[in-house]
């Protein structure tokens, strides 16, 4: 389990100390090293709980910078559900265009459809409005939008988008926890300490192994201590307390499964079940 953070910092010095180097390493270089050593952990539990109040303007929103992956929106007291259809909310790719789909034509048609009607036309078939449309690529998809309980939300190149034109949502999310510098923090965790100092030591032995700084035993060292911890780090991280245990026992047991525990943010999830006869 991950409970606190610390400091970048904190690891540099103890980098600075181990290594017993005169060099200065660019701190720059360091933090985006940290970045990806956390990206290449990656376990759910070491990304921050954060909670973002967006304004939707235009069907749409930027994601915040630090965003990881979503949890899940709320609007209007109620969470979204997440676009599952293949038809997406934006309407194209090529001209970035924000306006949802609703009530668009949902192709060009196909090439020459006017031809294609007139022949038919003249062998005595009756082309009906739906068969036109469909050849013209002119037919329009029903609205979504006409209940509450239909909204919803996509997230598409660092923008989220929704099926309403205008208003504001909270956005749960995980991301990157950072300190006021905007520098990764780190899980206050021996094994994820040991495993960054790994990485940004195997990073730095990498480029003094390819200029032939240092000999090829020296950076095979440092990389097998690099995977070495990166195990125990994100092994530590997942690793469940007592109560977290406790309630997935519950989970487990259960007779009856919670079908619409999205509904209120799976807060009931892990609460026992009670049967009135």
């Amino acid at each position: 389990m991950i409970y606190k953070y610390i400091s970048l910092k904190q690891i540099v010095e103890g980098l600075y100390r181990d290594s017993e180097t005169n060099e200065s390493y660019d701190i720059d270089d360091l933090a985006e090293w940290a970045g990806e050593a956390l990206r290449l952990i990656n376990a759910p539990q070491q990304y921050k709980y954060q909670v973002a109040e967006l304004n939707i303007t235009n069907y749409k929103d930027f994601l915040p910078c630090n965003f990881h992956y979503v949890e899940q929106v709320y609007y209007n007291g109620y969470p979204l559900r997440y676009n599952t259809g293949t038809y997406p909310i934006i309407t194209s790719t090529i001209d970035n265009s924000s306006v949802p789909l609703y009530n668009k034509p949902v192709s060009q048609g196909i090439s020459g459809a006017d031809i294609i009607i007139d022949d038919l036309t003249a062998l005595g078939y009756e082309v009906s409005e739906e068969l036109e449309n469909l050849l013209k690529g002119t037919y329009t998809m029903l609205s979504v939008n006409d209940t509450s309980d239909t909204y919803y939300y996509e997230i598409y190149d660092n923008q989220i988008y929704t099926s309403f034109e205008e208003g504001d949502i909270l956005l749960i999310y995980r991301g990157i926890a950072t300190d006021l510098e905007g520098y990764p923090m780190i899980p206050d965790n021996v094994y994820y300490e040991k495993a960054i100092k790994a990485y940004l030591q195997y990073m730095i032995d990498k480029k003094d192994w390819r200029a032939n700084r240092i000999s090829e035993r020296v950076y095979a060292e440092s990389k097998m201590e690099w995977k070495k911890y990166v195990r125990g780090a994100r092994a530590a991280a997942i690793t469940p307390n007592l109560d977290g245990l406790a309630g997935i026992e519950r989970q487990w047991v259960k007779l009856v499964p919670n079908r619409t525990a999205n509904s209120t943010f799976y807060t009931n999830l892990d609460k026992d079940e009670i049967f009135k006869r």
